[in-house]
């Protein structure tokens, strides 16, 4: 068994080399980054990419189940269910099916996200039949026992418990509870020792029937693998899976309409603080040159010009950084910063300063040049497993950004002028409307002087 994994691993990384090769072949690449949808009886769209070079297969799943799925009171349970899904099922208990699929080499792992519950299944493609029902079983037959619920919450809570000895957990639990108020992204993903605490199995069970439909999901399957084959086993195991009505999502975010401040007294000599509003939507057609803007902001590590100042020049932290957050739904915008509690206002004012230089003027030709070298240049390192591949294409389907998306990525960043930067930057960056997180010591940081120069 574990010589069946060790192979498994070595294979793994064989795709890396294969378009590593490729990058300097045009037509190559292209082939490489070329895949087929169809749509099963039940409504489950499949999207397909065939790379023969190698003897692995790997499925991945995404059912939009994630918390934005999550009504009020069932914080916590987007989590807990996707935990339990290969916690028993119809034809095994949590133990048998993981001997089995142990046994074969294969391997299995779920998460939740904003958006989405993430499955993926990875096998030699010789066990193509076992590892399509085997899968199945987990998506399709959970049976969700008491026993296994129980356990898992306990798990949960306890872990729950440590966390309220981490700051930066605090602080960005905090943030998306103040940036999105009873809209369901500002909820923790594992939820609250209190809302976990609640979550019974009919609960668990009505949350699964609501959101896992087949017509609510998108499978991705990457590898070495027949066509008719595989269609053919996929009909065969989850045309079991019966499609239903299509859950809603939430109304949008609501936009923040003043500057505020939260400040969470913890006796630690680094404030913990996080600045922000909202974002974009994955489907935002200014996603590219936000990507861009960000990466030399702060999202560029030491090419950033967040980092570069208050981290080297002025010596405010050892870390900062800048993202955003996109989802089917608005996202969050944030910078977030370590630094000792004294310098909080100085790292604050620093931080506004930098957005609103990037609005006030162009960025420069080297900053757009290594920006744009660095994004074209890493885009493949996003493709050399089928696993990073698979959950691509998934997100390419659940944000409907068609099937030529790879093919157009590099295209798509090139296309983007630093004059394009400077109107993204003006479009989507506030320094006047704004959430802030600051967890430390109050006193040493300065709490009413904070106040002062920035609510």
């Amino acid at each position: 068994m574990q010589i069946f994994k060790n192979a498994l691993y070595l294979l793994r990384l064989l795709p890396l080399l294969i378009i590593t090769m490729s990058i300097n072949s045009t037509p190559s690449l292209a082939a490489n980054l070329k895949f087929e949808t169809v749509t099963l009886k039940n409504g489950l769209t499949v999207n397909l990419l065939q790379r023969q070079e190698i003897p692995i297969l790997t499925m991945s799943l995404k059912v939009k189940a994630g918390l934005i799925m999550e009504k009020e009171g069932e914080t916590g349970i987007a989590n807990l269910t996707s935990e339990l899904l290969e916690m028993g099922t119809k034809d095994f208990t949590a133990e048998k099916l993981s001997d089995e699929i142990d046994f074969m080499g294969a391997s299995f792992g779920a998460g939740v996200e904003k958006d989405t519950a993430d499955m993926d299944f990875e096998a030699l493609t010789k066990d193509l039949d076992k590892a399509i029902y085997y899968f199945s079983q987990i998506v399709v037959h959970p049976t969700f026992p008491t026993k296994e619920i129980e356990q898992k919450k306990e798990e949960i809570i306890a872990d729950l418990i440590r966390q309220k000895e981490k700051p930066g957990t605090i602080a960005r639990k905090a943030f998306l509870k103040e940036l999105y108020n009873k809209h369901p992204y500002s909820h923790p993903a594992d939820g609250t020792i209190e809302s976990v605490k609640k979550i019974t199995q009919n609960n668990i069970t009505d949350f699964y029937k609501r959101n896992y439909l087949p017509n609510n999901s998108y499978l991705s399957i990457v590898g070495n693998f027949d066509k008719k084959q595989l269609l053919s086993l996929l009909e065969k195991y989850f045309g079991e899976w019966k499609q239903g009505e299509l859950p809603t999502l939430p109304e949008n975010p609501k936009e923040l309409t003043n500057k505020e401040i939260t400040f969470i007294p913890m006796e630690i000599t680094q404030a913990n603080i996080i600045f922000g509003h909202l974002g974009i939507s994955r489907s935002n057609p200014d996603f590219f040159k936000i990507r861009i803007m960000n990466y030399i902001l702060g999202g560029g590590g030491f090419a950033s010009r967040l980092l570069s100042d208050l981290r080297d020049s002025k010596g405010l932290t050892y870390g900062i950084y800048s993202s955003f957050a996109t989802g089917l739904e608005e996202g969050s915008f944030i910078v977030s910063i370590q630094t000792k509690n004294e310098s909080a206002k100085d790292a604050l004012q620093g931080i506004l300063e930098h957005i609103n230089k990037i609005k006030q003027k162009q960025v420069t030709v080297q900053e757009y040049e290594e920006a744009m070298s660095y994004l074209t240049g890493s885009f493949f390192m996003k493709l050399d497993t089928n696993r990073k591949m698979a959950d691509i294409l998934g997100a390419i389907s659940l944000h409907n950004l068609g099937n030529d998306y790879l093919e157009r990525y590099i295209h798509n960043l090139k296309s983007v002028t630093r004059k394009d930067i400077l109107e993204v930057a003006q479009k989507y960056l506030s320094s006047e409307k704004y959430k802030i997180v600051i967890v430390g010591d109050e006193k040493k940081m300065g709490k009413q002087e904070i106040i002062k120069a920035f609510q």
